[in-house]
């Protein structure tokens, strides 16, 4: 993070960069000095303007795109604007109450009110919604059931105390018939309902070895796979919207570059590019910042939130050239709202 921006930015420097920054943010186009004389009028003349658009250059802060273009901010130049000459965005129309009575209407049990979130994260941002929760591997089963769906498949569905509920499909060597899969089910639920997902990992052998049905190939693979069926990647789990408000961003349209960043959507990958241990502040990950090289040309800022059950953060994805201010206090108000359903 730079701070200081007087130590970094001569006389009028800050002025003009905010107002490049914020100009190409709105038109997507490189910024020039007439531009910029026009737009704001500034009692300064044009070969001032130019002379320190040239020394913003230098510094690193802006960019030109080819010979005799306006300039475009770069990753050290938005990182100065978020960090030291962003100015915070006038309330929204999002209130917590209609965001509250919205989530609400369309969620039935936590784990739709995570979905449903991150989708109208996306749908007002016009980017990418994710809401990541952590602190999965506390949560407390109140139920498992095993949902034959094949004559050689069954599904585990865990719901937990919070309202989450998961499911994994088990593939089986053998035909299970429904009297043994009621069988096998009943023992899991004496066994390990009222336990937290942790403790079933670490414990899950010991607490089924005396049991009528602990050689049965249901629970042989529980044991086998218990890693995966009752915990996830770095103790979070991950709700996303779908991609397709990025594809009305123009830094989009080039098909090739989506491609490159849609593995750096998927969840697990997700998990790993947000940190959930830092809960204390809005942030902005910009760029070349991002550890996710396929994220080299998108921002990432989340924000943290605390309900009396879940705690987590909201995340916003799209280019670099996003609304940072807007964006931010658009967070907040969610990240206001879901922590006082959850």
């Amino acid at each position: 993070m730079i701070d200081h921006k007087t130590d970094i930015l001569l006389d009028r420097e800050d002025v003009i960069l905010k107002a490049t920054i914020e100009d190409f943010i709105r038109s997507n186009s490189p910024i020039g000095s007439s531009f910029l004389k026009e737009q704001h009028h500034y009692s300064f003349s044009s070969a001032t303007i130019r002379s320190t658009l040239s020394s913003l250059e230098e510094k690193g802060f802006l960019t030109h795109p080819y010979v005799s273009a306006g300039r475009i901010p770069t990753d050290l130049g938005y990182r100065l604007y978020v960090d030291d000459l962003m100015e915070p965005h006038p309330h929204t129309s999002l209130g917590k109450n209609e965001f509250i009575r919205d989530v609400e209407t369309i969620a039935t049990n936590m784990e739709e009110l995570m979905r449903g979130t991150a989708v109208m994260l996306a749908k007002i941002s016009k980017l990418f919604g994710v809401v990541v929760l952590k602190g999965y591997e506390k949560s407390t089963l109140s139920d498992i059931e095993l949902v034959q769906i094949g004559s050689d498949r069954v599904m585990v569905v865990l719901a937990m105390k919070t309202g989450l509920v998961r499911s994994i499909v088990l593939n089986l060597k053998v035909d299970i018939g429904d009297r043994d899969l009621n069988y096998v089910n009943e023992a899991l639920r004496n066994r390990l309902v009222g336990l937290n997902l942790k403790t079933i990992v670490d414990s899950i052998k010991s607490r089924l070895r005396d049991s009528d049905v602990f050689d049965h190939e249901i629970i042989q693979i529980l044991l086998d796979k218990s890693t995966s069926v009752f915990a996830t990647q770095n103790d979070a789990v991950v709700f996303t919207s779908s991609y397709s408000e990025l594809l009305h961003q123009p830094e989009f349209q080039d098909a090739q570059l989506l491609q490159e960043i849609l593995p750096a959507l998927e969840s697990d990958s997700l998990a790993n590019d947000i940190n959930l241990m830092d809960m204390e502040e809005w942030k902005a990950i910009i760029g070349g910042e991002n550890e996710n090289e396929r994220l080299k040309n998108c921002s990432l800022i989340s924000t943290p939130f605390n309900g009396n059950h879940l705690s987590g953060r909201l995340a916003i994805l799209g280019p670099k050239r996003m609304r940072y201010s807007e964006l931010k206090e658009i967070l907040n108000q969610f990240a206001s709202g879901i922590q006082n359903v959850c």
